[in-house]
């Protein structure tokens, strides 16, 4: 019977554990409930595989209290997740610091359950247990009662299957110390106790996976990410280097040096490279997050790019546009046109504003031109094909990829700005074109700031040479009635 209900309970936390591989991608607490799962496949496998007397003693139990210290691990995790500021925690944490003192002291003292010679061991092993069981009490009824009234759907199935067990492990290791030995039946009943609780532990991942969690920074991803591959990829070339030191000969220690001396530089280049840093980004580091965007991050980066704050304010003001709408799709490049000023009866041509890593253009792009047409109401992003980039003068720029305009709330786009592939494969959906509208927008209503100071400085200055010419017109009146009188 053992060895039957065992190893259900095996195939029972294997079976979650692929459960939890397949259905809970985005639970935070995935990783730990994994380990936990796996350490009791582990434990009751090993009792099937390693049958002893004592099921406390071994390497079952020494299994048996890393899966109990596990679970912990995992209310201890719901506590932090579910908890607002962990409201109460310290008295509690008191309690299970005393309890672990007192009890593991006292039974390493006193010799608590001598079972069958297993000494001071196995009384500490028990005591160990009766308390990882009693904390995890504690700590479950700190969960239910300081998670807030909608948190608790998410956590309560969780709290009742680990609470389930606790008391039981509080009752066999009871039984245990009072008789001086294991009760087969309790034994045997542990693992039926763990195979019914399976069941609320997979509601409870499933439960806890649209919980708000705390998410690891874009930029630790990155650098994990390239840490993680350029130590990939100097260990894959120094195993080249001992594949070919063991032909024993000198040249393969040369080709050992040469090897690593050569991956060195590679992962300095791929490191300093835009494109390189590109690449990893999108293949380690975007496929790691529900948002492809960092909003907070982006709207900091398009503040400091428009005020200059990135490039110690000396870059000119077009490069400035210009980079903020290229760095949103990664792009190295980019043209901006601007509308002409003034007023005429038909509607204005743009004209070139400046290039950031691109030619010049001397021509302007006609109102009629096709690409003005795939505008819309003014806020619609083309995607440039072929037909489009032969049109001139737009013929004129190579490698051209989108058209974004710049389009405040009301009226037709006062210029646009025409950028460049980006470094690495890049994926373009509704997010991409939303953030692109606003950064767009925001582009647009500085560019009109700019446009109106310098309107200004042109008034201001029209005034003040108003006012000296005023000045010598009356000084000449004055002297020319002079000479009248004179002749």
């Amino acid at each position: 019977m053992t060895a039957t209900l065992y190893g259900l309970c095996t195939v029972a936390y294997a079976v979650l554990a692929v459960f939890l591989v397949l259905r809970t991608r985005t639970n935070p607490s995935r990783l730990k409930l994994l380990a936990a799962c796996l350490l009791t496949a582990t434990w009751a496998g090993a009792v099937v595989m390693l049958p002893s007397a004592n099921p406390l003693l071994g390497v079952a139990g020494l299994l048996d209290l890393l899966r109990l210290g596990t679970w912990y691990v995992v209310t201890l995790h719901f506590y932090r997740r579910f908890v607002p500021g962990h409201a109460g925690p310290g008295r509690a944490f008191t309690v299970m610091g005393v309890l672990i003192v007192l009890m593991v002291g006292g039974a390493m003292l006193a010799g608590l359950g001598r079972i069958g010679g297993g000494g001071s061991l196995l009384s500490a092993g028990l005591a160990m247990r009766l308390v990882l069981a009693i904390c995890e009490l504690l700590l479950l009824e700190n969960l239910l009662r300081n998670a807030p009234e909608e948190a608790r759907w998410n956590v309560n199935l969780a709290c009742i299957g680990l609470g389930a067990l606790a008391v039981y492990d509080i009752l066999l290791c009871t039984d245990a110390a009072l008789f001086r030995q294991v009760s087969p039946v309790l034994d045997d009943g542990r693992a039926l106790a763990n195979v019914l609780v399976a069941p609320l532990l997979a509601l409870a991942a499933v439960r806890t996976q649209k919980a708000p969690t705390l998410t690891i920074s874009r930029t630790a991803a990155f650098h994990s990410a390239s840490l993680v591959a350029s130590g990939a990829l100097l260990l894959a070339l120094a195993g080249m280097g001992e594949v070919f030191r063991a032909f024993g000969t000198r040249w393969g220690a040369v080709a050992e040096v040469g090897l690593i001396c050569a991956g060195v530089i590679a992962v300095a280049v791929l490191l300093t490279s835009g494109a390189g840093r590109s690449h990893i980004r999108a293949a380690l580091v975007d496929p790691f997050f529900a948002e492809r965007y960092d909003y907070r991050r982006e709207w900091l980066r398009c503040i400091d790019t428009l005020a200059g704050a990135q490039h110690g304010g000396g870059a000119p003001l077009h490069a400035r546009v210009i980079r903020t709408v290229a760095q949103v799709v990664d792009s190295p490049a980019g043209v901006l046109f601007l509308r002409e000023s003034g007023s005429g009866p038909g509607p204005l041509a743009f004209q070139w504003a400046g290039s950031w890593n691109m030619p010049a253009v001397s021509l302007s792009v006609p109102p009629d031109h096709p690409l003005l047409a795939g505008f819309g109401a003014g806020e619609d992003i083309v995607v440039l094909d072929p037909a489009t980039r032969t049109h001139p003068p737009i013929d004129a720029l190579p490698n051209l990829w989108l058209a974004v305009p710049l389009s405040q709330t009301d009226g037709p786009p006062a210029g646009f700005v025409l950028v460049a592939p980006p470094r690495a494969p890049f994926a373009l959906d509704a997010e991409v074109f939303a953030l692109l509208r606003t950064v767009a927008r925001e582009v647009a209503t500085y560019l009109a700031e700019q446009r109106a100071l310098q309107a200004l400085m042109e008034t201001r200055q029209l005034r003040d040479f108003g006012k000296r010419f005023a000045f010598v017109a009356h000084d000449i009146k004055n002297v020319s009635s002079q000479l009248s009188l004179l002749v």
